[in-house]
């Protein structure tokens, strides 16, 4: 029954780890809710490949799994070089272009580079200080030392920079993961609303209707977070990023203060980066990251994401098991939370959707089912992250599998209703026939009269299946 699975969803980054249709199945039948293709790495024919072998298994299975594109951003990484870089302190070393001993992938940052701040490489293992610019370079000190390989991310926390949140890599590959159909966006970098309303324009032009999440790593999204929220469909704390361009000891408490300011918004929630990292050469994970998972859900996110894990590791499909039984664990002893949060959206469809979890709560309910043409609805009940589980019910199969990352969320394909009787009809029938209700039950169902019409959410109704 559904009252036995995880509420937490699980969104594995699929690379050559994984690169077989077998082993997509398996991540599937593991648990998988939300595949990542990650492009920063690999070509568009890796990724198209990847999303046809996860549509395939899905279908194999009979789950909806919903197609994350992650674009890369105007990331700066060191460029190609011929052999490793040692860097030992109070060494003096040039950073810039092709001429510099350290090139980088965006040579034009050196311009909004100043004496004094920080260059961070390989997530922080490396750092140096600015002393000087020098034409097309600057020359910089080390103060902590070690290899620099190529490809090696870059990060320069103390620096004014002004780059686009999308570059013309990140148009052309949006246009190849709209071809391919993915269900969500993230964007990297992401500095302010604008941004975010750049990437929906694009998807609008291009005829998707794909959610944008928003991905936060950089301290000025954290100004403009509400601004962020407003915009986009939900946000990714990206704590990687986060530990590097500031003290790795805020992002616990910046982890717990997003997720309640997405809640507040019916925002989706996503925690990412190093969850289970011992898991790319180790069968087991250590209890460190046990509990770190653990907390996440604790916090209330939607979903928890794998990254190398899955796409590089030694056990791909055992870290999936692995987060599925942490999140198994944890959700009975998880408490509702009924205070009711306005988004600041229409009144009658925020207090409607509260309604519908506080009739669930105070009656013996085996579910609450949502009608939603969109996605909406169902957001604004998950986000009280009730105990009873919630239905989706949509017509639409690309609304169904962007329902997958929702917490608690099961989606289902139904036919379209016209009328109240036949969405009771289609209640019954589809509850009975996937054993999600008995003879007898009282569900509560959230809809929208006139039927069909987007937009009007009015009705919460007990309905006893007959």
């Amino acid at each position: 029954m559904f009252h036995a699975m995880r509420r937490t969803k699980i969104i594995c980054t699929i690379g050559p780890a994984v690169d077989d249709p077998r082993r997509i199945s398996a991540l599937v039948e593991a648990g998988m809710d939300v595949a990542r293709l990650n492009f920063s790495h690999g070509t568009a024919d890796d990724h198209r490949r990847y999303a046809g072998m996860v549509r395939d298994a899905a279908e194999d299975a009979g789950r909806h799994v919903a197609i994350m594109q992650d674009l890369q951003g105007p990331r700066i990484r060191t460029a190609e070089l011929r052999d490793e870089v040692v860097l030992t302190p109070g060494q003096t070393i040039t950073l810039g272009g092709p001429d510099s001993a350290l090139p980088l992938t965006v040579p034009d940052v050196v311009g909004r580079m100043d004496p004094g701040e920080r260059v961070l490489i390989d997530g922080g293992q490396i750092e140096l200080v600015v002393e000087e610019r020098v034409g097309g370079q600057v020359i910089c000190r080390v103060v902590r030392g070690g290899p620099v390989r190529s490809r090696r991310g870059v990060n320069l926390p103390d620096s004014d920079l002004d780059l686009p949140a999308l570059t013309p890599k990140d148009l052309e590959d949006l246009r190849h993961g709209v071809d391919m159909g993915v269900d969500m966006v993230a964007i990297s970098f992401v500095r302010d609303a604008d941004d975010v309303l750049r990437l929906r324009d694009e998807l609008a032009e291009m005829g998707s209707d794909a959610w944008v999440v928003a991905k936060i790593e950089r301290a000025a999204a954290l100004d403009a977070v509400d601004d962020i929220l407003t915009a986009a469909v939900g946000i990714m704390i990206a704590r990687g990023d986060l530990g590097v361009e500031m003290p790795p000891e805020r992002v616990p408490v910046i982890q717990k203060a997003l997720i309640g300011r997405a809640h507040a918004r019916s925002r989706v929630v996503i925690t990412a980066t190093q969850m289970l990292e011992s898991m790319v050469e180790h069968p087991t994970p250590t209890r460190a990251e046990v509990s770190d998972v653990a907390n996440a859900i604790l916090d209330g996110t939607d979903a928890i994401m794998l990254s190398e894990e899955t796409a590089a590791g030694s056990h791909p499909v055992e870290a999936v098991r692995t987060m599925d039984r942490i999140a198994r664990e944890i959700v009975g002893t998880m408490a509702d939370d009924l205070t009711f949060r306005p988004s600041g959206e229409v009144a009658v469809k925020e207090a409607i959707s509260h309604s519908a979890c506080v009739l669930a709560t105070h009656l013996d309910t085996a579910c609450i089912v949502a009608f939603t043409g969109s996605g909406s609805t169902a957001r604004r009940i998950s986000k009280y992250r009730h105990g009873v589980p919630v239905h989706g019910f949509t017509p639409d199969p690309g609304v169904a599998r962007r329902l997958s990352v929702l917490w608690g969320v099961h989606p289902h394909v139904v036919d379209r209703a016209t009328t109240a009787d036949e969405l009771f009809d289609v209640t019954e029938r589809r509850l009975l026939e996937g054993e999600f209700a008995l003879s007898g039950d009282l569900v509560i169902i959230v809809a929208g009269l006139p039927v069909g019409t987007p937009g009007t959410t009015n009705l919460v109704k007990a309905h006893r299946i007959p």
